[in-house]
């Protein structure tokens, strides 16, 4: 008697197979509306993930552009290839409305020896809103990229 009761409760056993009720209607359309929300969820989730990313890549892609740049020139220059805050686009060309900074630091005499140079670019992405930015109030999105290297004068 227990387990038959159990059953009818579990699987509400009717005589009459008419039709379902609004209680079994009501449950179906909330289930299939969580179902939606998590899709919905998890489909804004990795747009939002892919333009961070994407954000990541270019950043790093104009600091090694960057370093590639200096590499190609002779060591002397090296010094004077300093720039601060310098407004870019995500191809890496100079521009005052560019959605990039990129500040380039020399460091002469690394570690004290003098045929060696610290090159460190750092690349943050800007973030615009609706009303742009000024020079003054820029708004950074994200952690910078840092990337580092020697330069050493082989000559």
């Amino acid at each position: 008697m227990f387990r038959s009761l159990a059953i009818m409760i579990l699987f509400k056993y009717r005589t009459d197979n008419r039709g379902t009720t609004l209680v079994e209607v009501l449950v179906g359309f909330m289930l299939a509306a969580i179902i939606v929300l998590s899709i919905i969820a998890i489909s804004s989730q990795s747009s939002v993930f892919a333009k961070r990313i994407d954000t990541v890549y270019i950043a790093t892609q104009l600091a090694q552009d960057r370093l590639n740049v200096l590499k190609r020139m002779d060591f002397a220059f090296l010094p004077i290839s300093g720039e601060t805050n310098i407004r870019v686009d995500a191809s890496g060309n100079v521009d005052p409305q560019g959605r990039y900074t990129r500040t380039t630091e020399i460091t002469e005499n690394y570690d004290n020896i003098s045929s060696l140079t610290k090159v460190t670019v750092t690349v943050k992405r800007i973030n615009i809103g609706i009303s742009g930015t000024t020079a003054s109030t820029l708004e950074y999105m994200g952690d910078p990229i840092v990337v580092e290297t020697l330069f050493s004068d082989v000559s």
